[in-house]
């Protein structure tokens, strides 16, 4: 059975050479971190993971994400860091800042589903037809009043 969580914890514990003590989804055949160096490098790589698209994640340790999945998003979360990295000026002011959900850019373009030419044709042409329908009746009836009052 496929884990992806646990994928991505093994992927990670396999680049810093060891697992935490406590952490119950990476390989346990990897040796238990003994080191805070250890232990820190694998809370950095959790929250590269965490802030990162899945693209990323999948392109860093090599996982694929399964077929089947349930996706949950937290929208409206604050981020922090922005105010640091303006500098000490932006810490004291207001500052507003976003974050794309995506980096994938997809570009759409309108089109007319009715070009305006073929508009114009198909309505000339059926505004012909009806009226060409009505006058061509309007001369028939014409025709027959007249036969009828020449006898």
């Amino acid at each position: 059975d496929y884990d992806f969580f646990a994928c991505v914890k093994t992927s990670q514990a396999r680049e810093v050479g060891c697992r935490p003590g406590w952490e119950s989804w990476s390989d346990t055949t990897l040796p238990i971190c003994t080191t805070m160096a250890e232990l820190s490098l694998h809370e950095k790589m959790d929250w590269a993971v965490f802030n990162a698209e899945q693209k990323i994640v999948e392109n860093r340790t090599g996982c694929k994400v399964p077929c089947r999945y349930k996706e949950f998003n937290i929208v409206g979360e604050p981020q922090s860091g922005s105010a640091n990295i303006l500098g000490p000026i932006a810490q004291k002011s207001f500052t507003f800042g976003f974050n794309f959900a995506s980096t994938d850019i997809t570009i759409k373009q309108e089109a007319w589903v009715y070009p305006p030419l073929s508009f114009v044709a198909e309505m000339g042409g059926s505004l012909g037809l009806f009226l060409g329908v009505s006058f061509l009746s309007l001369w028939e009836i014409l025709d027959v009043f007249f036969k009828f009052f020449r006898k």
